[in-house]
This record gives structure tokens, sequence and C-alpha cells, in this order.
């Protein structure tokens, strides 16, 4: 193939060719020779520097004219051939340049095309990789708006933990989860609230030789960042981890609620990439944990009595009904106590309300102190409190009562500038040995009767000189 750049070379020596033979032929018409080589020439320069297939033509032509007129006018046969061999030189170049200039545009063509199928090709990529993308974004944005959505329906922190079970192993896979719950009105908190759930199971966390709980929660009172440990830096958290018998990644999110922490929840061997899903869950699960406080807040207000912190009444008979009822089912005994604190009235007046208020409250806590977590307590009247022991006999009754009669006894309260002390005196009834009924079904007026009867036997306690214990069978 000719190269564009050896035209002009190819185009020049035909010329010469033809401009030599002129000489010789023409050598007696100077005026001739130069009009047929300067034609010649100017259609030369018009093919070197302007491709045209017509000005080819005309130099074509112009080469077998001048040899034509020389031929007839000089009567030289042999430049016939001379001629023929620069006519073949010429016509062989014009159809060389035009098939390589075919090819070359057909060449350019297909890379033309070529160059748009990949232009094609790479906006369709981006399209499908764009698309692929908003339907990830759109499958998160729902499964947050479900989370969210169940979230906002729990009242009850172990609600909470099933949905955190369910939606983790289901969408966003852990190994193992802690919920550390912390009160937000105790500065040095000691004890924790705290829950462990996995796929397996979910409950309260005791708490195991993995973590120091303290380290985590002291931490995490002054940081208000997430972090994300794995193996190699498992060291450097050492306040945190006691060892390191975890599966990593281990994801730490302190729950904020007005730039305070409520909560810490801790979350082992999460998939790599869920990171950042975690933590916009940790921001929705931080909101719903300060619900539910402000909901567990406002029923105990409803249900508890504001200085002592006890039941209120009304609470107090709705728990107790749902106790008897327990025990009709099971065959289960029940002791009800009535305690009162003894010259409460002369103590008021002696020391003032404010006084009186802080004793009740002081002796409040002893009670709550002497009595399970299973057992109902409540302040039923002024200085008058009530006591349900579930699940216990006559004598286990007795022996709380006096556990109580002691424990307020040998108490020295010490209010304001006043050191003073009180004593109470007990009733005790028990079921179903003091009801009147048959105990085979419920009766929803035994809860009265047996506190009217425990009542009855304080009045004797009082009677008997007060700081004592009268059962209601002993009237």
């Amino acid at each position: 193939m000719i190269e564009k750049k050896e035209k002009p070379l190819i185009s020049f020596i035909a010329y010469m060719s033809l401009l030599i033979c002129s000489f010789f032929v023409i050598k007696n018409d100077i005026i001739f020779f130069i009009g047929v080589n300067s034609i010649a020439f100017l259609f030369l320069l018009f093919i070197i520097f302007k491709e045209n297939h017509l000005y080819s033509v005309i130099a074509v032509a112009s080469f077998i004219v001048a040899g034509g007129i020389a031929i007839v006018y000089f009567e030289k046969i042999y430049f016939v051939f001379i001629v023929i061999v620069l006519f073949a030189v010429r016509v062989y170049y014009y159809f060389h340049s035009v098939c390589s200039r075919g090819i070359d545009d057909s060449f350019k063509e297909k890379q033309a095309l070529e160059e748009e199928n990949k232009t094609i090709q790479d906006t369709s990529n981006l399209k499908e990789e764009s698309l692929h993308a908003m339907e990830t974004r759109a499958q998160e944005i729902f499964l947050f708006f479900e989370i969210a959505k169940e979230f906002n329906e729990c009242l009850y922190v172990h609600y909470l933990i099933k949905i955190l079970t369910n939606k983790g192993y289901y969408d966003l896979p852990f190994t193992r989860g802690i919920l550390i719950l912390l009160d937000e009105n105790v500065e040095e908190q000691r004890d924790f609230n705290m829950y462990s759930f996995s796929e397996e199971s979910w409950g309260e966390y005791t708490g195991d030789d993995t973590y120091d709980i303290g380290g985590l929660v002291s931490y995490f009172k002054q940081e208000t960042r997430c972090l994300n440990i794995d193996q190699k830096r498992a060291l450097a958290h050492r306040f945190i981890l006691k060892k390191d018998a975890v599966s990593f990644p281990l994801w730490i999110f302190p729950l904020l609620v007005g730039g305070k922490t409520i909560a810490i929840i801790v979350l082992e061997g999460g998939r790599e990439g869920d990171f950042s899903k975690f933590s916009i869950i940790a921001g929705q699960l931080a909101l719903q944990i300060k619900k539910i406080n402000l909901y567990t807040t406002v029923k105990e207000l409803s249900i508890t009595d504001g200085l002592t912190g006890t039941f209120l009444r009304r609470h107090f008979l709705e728990r107790f009904d749902e106790e008897l009822k327990r025990s009709v089912n099971n065959n289960y005994r029940l002791c009800v106590l009535m305690l009162d604190i003894d010259h409460f009235k002369m103590y008021n007046d002696t020391f003032g309300h404010l006084v009186g208020d802080v004793t009740l409250r002081e002796v409040a806590k002893i009670l709550k102190d002497n009595v399970r977590k299973v057992d109902l307590l409540a302040r039923y009247g002024g200085e008058e409190f009530a006591v349900v022991f579930p699940e216990t006999d006559r004598n286990g009754g007795i022996e709380g009562a006096e556990r109580i009669r002691a424990a307020v006894a040998r108490e020295r309260f010490k209010v304001y500038d006043e050191e003073t002390s009180v004593t109470v005196s007990i009733g005790v009834a028990s079921f179903p040995e003091d009801v009147s009924q048959d105990t085979s079904t419920f009766h929803p007026d035994w809860a009265l009767e047996l506190l009217q009867k425990a009542d009855q036997a304080l009045y004797r306690a009082k009677e008997k000189g007060r700081n004592t214990i009268v059962c209601y069978n002993a009237l």
C-alpha cells in the first residue's frame, strides 16, 4: 500500500519522466515544451496538495495529450511506449489512491461503529449497576422501615430483644448480642439490666469472663463513638475484653439520646459490610429504649406511691387477685401482712411532717430490702403497709413478718438534725386457712377478706403493746 507521504514522490517521478522525454522530442519548439509541461506541473501540484479525483483525471489527460501531440507532430513512434508507461503509472496511482481511500474510510467507519457500540455497552453497564445499586438501597430502606415499625410497637424491653433476634438472623446475621441498659438517674451505677440474645435463645445476661462490664460502661460514659474491633486490635481493648473468646469482628454501639448514653449494644460475628447498617439500627434502637423508659416511668407513676415507691392500693389489689387465682389453680398457699408504724401521729406532732415523710420513706426502704421480688408491697394507708407473700404458708409468713419487725426496730433514722427510731405492729392472715368460702374456685372478694382479717390481727397486736406480731387464727 502506498502511504500518503509517498504520493508526492510518485507523482513527481512521473512528471520528471515526461519532462525529460518532452525535452528531447520538443527541443525545436521551446514554447510548446513550456506550455505542455506547465500544464502538467500545475495539475501535479493540485494532485500533491489536494486529493481530488477530477484533478487526477485532468493530469492523466494532460500527459496523454502532450505525448500524442509529440508523436503526430514529430512522427516519433517510440513515444507511444513512453506515454503508455506514464499513463499506466498514473492510472495505477489513481486507482490505488481511490482504493486506499476507500479502505481507510471503511476502517475508520468500522472503528467509529466499534467505539459507538462500546460507548453504548458502557452506558448500558452503568445503567445496570445504577439500577442494582438503587434496588439494593431500596431493600435496605425497606428493611430499616420494617425494623423501625416493629420497634415502634414495643413497650417492653424483652419484646425488643425478640425483634433483634428475629430480624438479626433473617436479614443481618451475627453470632451473639448483648444489650446493657443504664439508669439515666444514677451517676455511679453498679447493677445493670442486661440481656443476651443469639440464634438459639435470648434472656437475661448475668455476665461471664469475656467482658469487663464496668470498664465498658465507664468507657462509654465518656466516649460516644462506635467501636469496630477485629482480632488484630483486640489487645488494644483489654479494658473491655477479658479474653479473646469472642467471634470477630466485634462491634460495640453506645445508644445515645441527647448526647447521653442510655444503653450499650454489643454484637459479635457480624457480616463484613453490615457495620453501617447496624449503626443506623442502633440509632433507632436508642430512641425506642428511651420511649420504653418513659413509658415505664409513666406506668410506675400511675401504680406506685410517689413518697415511698411502693404500689398504690388499686394496683396492689389487682395483683393480689392475680396471685390468689394462681394459688387456687396450682394449690399454692399464700400469706398477707398488714403493718402499721406505732404512734406515728405522735411522731409527726413531735418531729414535724417533713421528718415523718422521710421516716416513711426509710421504713418503705427497709420493707423492700426484706421482701422478695415476687412479693407484693403497697402503701395501704397513711402509715399503713400491706405485704403479700405468694407460695408461702403461715409459718413462712410469720418468719417474714418477724424479719421486717426486727429490721425496723433496730434502725436509727438520721433525719435533718434529728435522730429517731420507730417500731411496727404486724397482723398476719393466710390462705386458704383464713377464708370462709370454698377454696376450690376463685372468689373475687377473697383479697378484701384476707386484708380485713390481717387488719384485725394488726389491731390485736397494737392492743398487746405494739412492736409485735399477731396471726388471725390466734384471735
